[in-house]
């Protein structure tokens, strides 16, 4: 960034930002790569239910909440496959039904820790909010 010809094209954005009127923000590759943004990413498919796993997600919910307290060392792939159990359907859709959990902040877990299956609930620090 130091460079003369980065810094002339640092100069120019700003200028065209600011005769467009609109806010110039220097963001760096290293702040957009983060855990918590490759997080959203990993819950991204959950944003929206389809009809039947509408219907089912609050009973899914308060199972998937009872094996977080019941198996908290466990992996998570394991209480995805017990809330799919509990609520008889697939695996995939249980783990559809964590991702919205997830993307509307009934779970929250650690932002700086890669939220995969294989770790633990306790490891990754999930927490139920309703």
């Amino acid at each position: 960034m130091e460079e003369p010809r980065v810094q002339e094209k640092l100069l120019l954005e700003k200028s065209i930002c600011d005769s467009e009127g609109y806010e110039y923000l220097l963001v760096l590759d290293s702040e957009i790569k983060t855990e918590q943004n490759r997080n959203l990413i990993r819950v991204l498919k959950g944003a929206k239910l389809n009809n039947k796993l509408e219907k089912i997600y609050p009973k899914w919910l308060s199972h998937f909440s009872h094996y977080l307290v019941l198996l908290p060392h466990e992996p998570l792939s394991d209480l995805i496959q017990n809330a799919a159990t509990s609520n008889d359907v697939s695996y995939q859709e249980s783990f559809r039904l964590m991702q919205h959990a997830f993307w509307i902040g009934h779970l929250e877990s650690d932002p700086e820790l890669p939220l995969l299956p294989e770790h633990s609930p306790y490891l990754l620090g999930v927490e139920c909010h309703v």
